[in-house]
């Protein structure tokens, strides 16, 4: 008979990992945080609180005796009133389930908090599910317990100090630095878990557990499984014939589609790479967690120039039709770059929390989505905001342009959803995902495909409002799709 165990008190929870603190230490803004959990956000995020949402002025962490004692004090208690114990994974268990489902101001995200699991070593199967892991809990004790934990009170307060690099002024990296120079794969001829013929257009897919698997779209089959990466799978761009991975291992990897091989290993970014785009043929740029965008050869796999100017995770970037550079932030903003002169040319801001998805529409317009829930639409030309198209029950995600003035976004709602562009409300809502709707690709005319972290693809017919197949095959949520162009193969659904 399983012994019911009662939730552990949020005073004794970490926010992050939403486990009983061992090391708790203490920010300037005085919230408590399990060390290991704290330090891997910062490197992660930057200085800002995972809690709040809010910049914080510096990294001190603040160590203190009192507060470990104070927690080991309340189960002791706990413990001898009711006679179980907390220090099991039961009690882990139940710890989480007493933090609420939603927050109608801070949307923790659960990329981050996987993130910080894996820098930190902690063991991703103490999260459940994303519902959970999105939510706030109390991180501080009642005010009257509170004041022996500020860090005015402390001794020999340690500071954790960051390269500076991450966070600089705007500039233009030299050509060819020895970090980023291209590393070719001891085993650059052998094949990837080809199982079936390579079409000349089909759909890639990227995965949290780092593998790459390619689908022929009429036959609604995987053809080949690439298996490089060793950290979850954040972007996958089209370059024609071969296809560019990003990943939160710090990596971008090109890979000749037909021959279905690694052929170049690109490294240059401090922090997990988080996005891609293609700026001429030759050339396509990478966004990351370190804050910066970095410029890159895609023959040789050179940087060509590095781009700083956000104070978080660069998380998408777009390339608009004028040749500009465009990228959407965690530090809740979105940047116009002028990439030949190598600075920034304008900022919008709106958003209350971190962008997400950028993507451009036509007609000098451009949608955005965001953890605030919302989607917003800008004008390029004078760089303002032209209003909200509408919101979403939870983060808004991803976002993709299905052409005659439709929009098309997904959530952790697990809905997508389509918008009338110029009426600015929604037309059609499709269910059918299981957990949250991470990514998007459109695939023919009004043909959509979507990646969730329920482990599927869905690929949905819009026109009939109705889901026509669903392929499955990864063994962990799906992060990025892509179309990937060998040849001129029809796709037909």
């Amino acid at each position: 008979m399983t012994v019911q165990v009662p939730p552990i008190p949020c005073a004794v929870i970490c926010p992050i990992l939403l486990t009983k603190m061992e090391d708790p230490v203490v920010t300037e803004d005085g919230f408590v945080f399990e060390r290991s959990a704290i330090e891997a956000w910062f490197q992660l995020v930057g200085c800002v609180n995972p809690v709040t949402g809010d910049k914080l002025c510096s990294f001190t962490l603040t160590s203190q005796s009192s507060a470990r004692e104070h927690i080991g004090e309340m189960l002791n208690n706990m413990t001898m009133a009711d006679g179980k114990c907390y220090d099991n994974t039961e009690s882990q268990e139940a710890n989480m389930t007493l933090c609420p489902q939603e927050h109608d101001e801070h949307d923790m995200d659960l990329l981050a908090l996987r993130e910080i699991l894996l820098t930190s070593s902690t063991h991703p199967d103490m999260l459940l599910d994303h519902a959970q892991t999105e939510a706030n809990c109390l991180s501080i004790f009642e005010d009257k317990k509170a004041a022996h934990l500020m860090p005015t009170q402390a001794v020999n307060a340690p500071t954790i100090h960051f390269p500076t690099t991450l966070f600089a002024t705007p500039l233009v990296e030299k050509v060819g630095s020895p970090q980023e120079e291209a590393q070719y794969p001891s085993n650059i001829s052998t094949p990837q878990n080809r199982t079936k013929p390579i079409p000349g257009k089909l759909l890639a897919s990227g995965a949290g557990n780092g593998l790459i698997k390619l689908w022929n779209l009429t036959e609604m089959e995987c053809v080949a499984t690439l298996h490089q990466h060793t950290g979850r799978v954040n972007c996958l761009l089209d370059l024609g014939g071969t296809i560019a991975s990003a990943s939160s291992d710090k990596l971008i990897k090109l890979w000749d589609v037909e021959a279905c091989r690694n052929i170049i290993t690109v490294r240059g970014h401090v922090g997990g790479v988080c996005c891609l785009t293609r700026i001429s043929p030759d050339v396509f740029a990478s966004g990351s967690s370190d804050a910066c965008i970095k410029l890159w050869d895609s023959r040789s796999g050179i940087c060509i120039s590095c781009l700083a100017g956000h104070g978080s995770q660069v998380q998408d970037l777009l390339r608009l039709a004028d040749g500009r550079l465009v990228s959407s932030s965690f530090d809740k903003t979105i940047k116009v770059w002028d990439v030949e002169a190598g600075r920034c040319c304008g900022v919008l801001h709106g958003h209350s929390s971190w962008v997400w998805s950028i993507v451009e529409l036509g007609n000098h317009m451009m949608a955005s989505s965001s953890t605030d829930k919302s989607i917003r639409l800008w004008n390029t030309k004078t760089l303002s905001c032209e209003g909200l198209l509408g919101r979403h029950l939870r983060r808004a995600v991803s976002l993709a342009d299905m052409g005659d003035g439709l929009l098309a976004s997904s959530s952790s709602d697990k809905k997508i959803k389509l918008w009338d562009i110029d009426q600015r409300e929604n037309t059609v809502t499709l269910q059918g995902h299981k957990n949250a709707v991470h990514c998007m690709v459109p695939v023919e005319h009004l043909k959509l495909a979507s990646g969730s972290c329920d482990n599927t693809i869905r690929l949905w017919d819009l026109a009939s409002r109705r889901c026509v197949s669903v392929l499955n095959g990864h063994s962990d949520g799906v992060f990025s799709l892509s179309l990937v162009h060998c040849g001129n193969t029809p796709i037909s659904l």
